[in-house]
């Protein structure tokens, strides 16, 4: 059954009756909602109670009865075809300039936080634009240049844990006030790890104004990071395109794909994951229930964004 296309499909189903009435101890109540939307129509692609349509040959009167997909972007199959398209979208409102591919982490303090209020996953992909456009505007004194970001938000890391990281798409250049385009290839880590600091801090406290825990919390990471935090300056892309393909695999399908579950026996799920903090290639062994509950943490509530757009291309 390893690498089986259907693979995933075979684990949600042997286990979503046993499942679905414990969600709520473990989700959100509006990722709850979500996951239980995604996995029925997951069950149901493919299949007649999704739909279908008859086709009759004219000749022999042949009948042939073709299911109707979920098109889910939590579905497996559907997922690949989502993907390529949100790639595909992407691509087409980039300008054909070089681009730098940023990573902005999320501190584990804040974690917390956002697992309970999906919403200010939001905030945070505004943080990491708002840093982006700033230090690419001290470039030229004169007149700072405005670039194109797009900001995708991903909540996962390679072994399924809640590790909130924005992915940003920055042009390699912006547009200056007196209209002349203003080429920018110096991405310093340091500037970008203090002014992500600040706006997501920021952000999050005007967002949460009213919570004392989240104040606190806010408050003291200051102190705990006093260079800020963590920013990988890293690819540069010759053009949108293959930058968009990278940053967009994961936003029309699951979290994991199939080809990453190694091993399952009905009752333990294996996957394989590359842990970027040693470099080394591990595999994770859980129960098909923790398994799910892992990849169930990572689907979006309805009507949620996981890209955006900011300066130039800001709708």
């Amino acid at each position: 059954m390893v690498n089986d296309s259907g693979l995933l499909r075979t684990i949600i189903a042997e286990h979503w009756d046993a499942l679905k009435p414990i969600l709520g101890r473990y989700l959100p109540e509006e990722v709850k909602s979500a996951v239980v939307s995604a996995v029925e129509k997951v069950l149901r692609c493919g299949t007649e109670a999704n739909g279908f349509a008859q086709f009759r040959c004219p000749d022999c009167g042949a009948l042939r009865i073709v299911a109707f997909k979920c098109k889910s972007r939590f579905c497996p199959d559907c997922g690949r075809s989502r993907a390529a398209e949100a790639a595909a979208n992407a691509a087409g409102r980039l300008l054909n300039v070089g681009h730098r591919h940023l990573t902005f982490s999320v501190p584990c303090e804040l974690r917390p936080l956002l697992y309970k209020d999906r919403k200010l996953l939001s905030v945070v992909a505004k943080a990491a634009a708002e840093a982006t456009i700033h230090a690419v505007g001290t470039r030229c004194k004169a007149h700072a240049p405005l670039p194109g970001v797009m900001a995708t938000v991903h909540t996962f890391g390679r072994d399924l844990g809640f590790h909130v990281h924005v992915h940003v798409l920055c042009t390699e250049g912006g547009v200056r006030a007196d209209e002349v385009w203003q080429p920018v290839h110096i991405f310093p880590a340091q500037q970008y790890r203090r002014l992500w600091q600040y706006y997501l801090l920021k952000n999050l406290r005007k967002a949460t104004k009213g919570n004392r825990s989240a104040a606190w919390i806010i408050g003291s990471l200051y102190k705990k990071h006093p260079t800020g935090f963590i920013v990988n300056v890293m690819s540069s892309y010759r053009n949108g395109r293959k930058a968009a393909a990278y940053c967009c695999r994961y936003t029309g399908r699951p979290a994991i794909s199939v080809r990453r579950i190694v091993g399952y026996d009905s009752k333990y799920v294996t996957i394989s994951y590359k842990d970027y903090r040693d470099n080394l290639d591990k595999t994770l062994t859980l129960t098909a229930d923790k398994f799910l509950l892992r990849l169930f943490v990572h689907v979006w509530p309805r009507y949620m964004r996981d890209v955006h757009y900011y300066g130039l291309y800001q709708p």
